[in-house]
């Protein structure tokens, strides 16, 4: 087999869109849908293991974040979900300055639907009567299922990181089924898999980043990827 690439990033981004104007006040049910969304494309092939969120105050009638409130911003609108234990070698640490991390057995519908309510309920230092939202979600740590197709594989992986380079990545086995993960390292900082969901008045987009050459156009996973879009097109997204 020859050697999987890691796509620097952006990778391969499929952006899907969807109008969200009529429901541009109720952040909680925004959230569900970004995460039943995600969770749908990702069944039995990405298990999220990290979920970074910013959540800052809202105006609800332009469906952005406020850029004032007559008062003091919200101090820590960012906070990240995480798995515990991590795999061994990988590292998810918060991009932003925020509330900190929240640790969970495992990233699941019902886990992260707890956190994301969280993150829109106003907390002690919060402005009284000004509305939270969330404008991003995150999702940069995975491990995806390898493609049946992909045979010849020990308990490592050759991912071709440019430059000449080669790194050995490490592939976990669970019954049938044999997974890689990532980010890794400083050498390979991009997951097999990335998400990022936003929103922008009335409009939420999401963004899935290929960055392993296996899911990518021409490799064995493509057709399953090509499989869950269609899917998604089917609830009620758009290519965009």
């Amino acid at each position: 087999m020859e050697d999987i690439r890691l796509l620097d990033f952006p990778g391969h981004t499929i952006r899907l869109e969807r109008d969200v104007e009529a429901w541009s006040d109720e952040h909680l049910r925004l959230a569900r849908l970004a995460l039943d969304s995600v969770f749908a494309f990702s069944e039995n092939l990405c298990v999220p293991l990290s979920m970074e969120v910013h959540a800052p105050y809202w105006n609800d009638e332009f469906d952005l974040p406020l850029d004032s409130t007559g008062g003091p911003m919200r101090p820590l609108d960012s906070a990240m979900l995480r798995q515990r234990p991590l795999p061994e070698g990988l590292t998810a640490n918060p991009f932003m300055r925020g509330r900190g991390v929240t640790e969970v057995g495992a990233l699941t519908p019902g886990s992260t639907r707890d956190f994301m309510a969280a993150c829109l309920t106003a907390g002690a230092d919060d402005l009284a009567g000004v509305a939270i939202g969330w404008q991003e979600m995150w999702i940069c740590t995975t491990k995806v299922r390898l493609p049946e197709a992909v045979d010849r594989v020990g308990p490592f992986l050759t991912l071709d990181i440019g430059g000449g380079r080669r790194s050995r990545q490490p592939v976990e086995t669970d019954g049938a089924a044999r997974w890689v993960r990532g980010a890794v390292g400083p050498a390979v900082v991009h997951a097999p898999f990335e998400y990022r969901v936003h929103r922008h008045q009335g409009t939420m987009t999401f963004d899935i980043s290929l960055h392993w050459s296996l899911w990518t156009p021409g490799g064995p996973g493509y057709a399953e990827i090509e499989r869950r879009l269609t899917d998604l097109l089917r609830a009620g997204w758009e290519r965009a």
